[in-house]
């Protein structure tokens, strides 16, 4: 779940290194760890005609993100996300930024 009180606007900039996790989703939601703690998330469906349903906070809520499009999460503190379909399968990308190793 994502802790969002807890990020700042230096938390934010301190996140220079940028990552990223691709795959696919479908109508079974799916947990996507992240490799280190985000601070801001991009998410992109690269599906043409599926929308994605992507969630912060551990499947309870979902935001939609329309086919070819990019929803970006700022701040998002999280070490997962969770996606699915509400039909089919859509293929995404996320990237997000972390604290430089």
């Amino acid at each position: 779940m994502p802790n969002i009180s807890a990020v700042t606007s230096q938390d934010l900039a301190d996140r220079t290194e940028v990552l990223e996790e691709t795959g696919t989703a479908t109508t079974v939601a799916a947990e996507v760890s992240l490799e280190k703690e985000s601070g801001w998330i991009d998410v992109t469906n690269t599906s043409a005609t599926i929308n994605l349903l992507v969630s912060l906070d551990g499947g309870t809520n979902y935001n939609t993100v329309f086919p070819k499009k990019t929803k970006t999460f700022r701040p998002a503190r999280n070490t997962s996300v969770h996606v699915k379909t509400a039909s089919s399968t859509a293929t995404y990308e996320i990237t997000y930024g972390v604290k430089p190793s």
